[in-house]
């Protein structure tokens, strides 16, 4: 059996010959970007700005902590929490309130844009 072996090069700000300054396109080997601030910092900030830009849409919401799950309206971000109009969550009673969510405590979310897959009305199981 053949083997495949990719043409494609890694593009690199390294002279030749210098193992020490292997640099890719976008990151140092540090985990700094180009802008010398650390990628937590550049991701924990663009994933504000995403929420930021969905004041107004309907969000789901999974988290590793108690109550787990929101489904509601996203109402404002206030430097890292997001807040949200929440409708649905698995637990009822804590439905219909204003929940702040801190963006770090965050696993996994979905926001709707327009002529994206809408969020699904969720019926009370119980």
């Amino acid at each position: 059996m053949a083997q495949h072996h990719s043409n494609r090069r890694r593009h690199s700000s390294r002279p030749d010959g210098n193992p020490e300054a292997l640099r890719s396109d976008s990151f140092e080997q540090q985990g700094r970007a180009v802008d010398d601030r650390p990628i937590n910092e550049i991701h924990d900030e663009e994933l504000i700005n995403h929420f930021r830009e969905g004041i107004g849409s309907k969000v789901f919401v999974l988290s590793p902590s108690y109550p787990f799950m929101f489904i509601g309206e996203i109402l404002d971000v206030v430097e890292d929490m997001i807040e949200i109009a929440v409708e649905t969550t698995h637990f009822q009673p804590l439905e219909n309130r204003i929940w702040f969510i801190h963006v770090h405590n965050i696993e996994v979310f979905y926001i709707e844009r327009p002529g994206e897959p809408r969020i699904p009305e969720l019926n009370d199981m119980t």
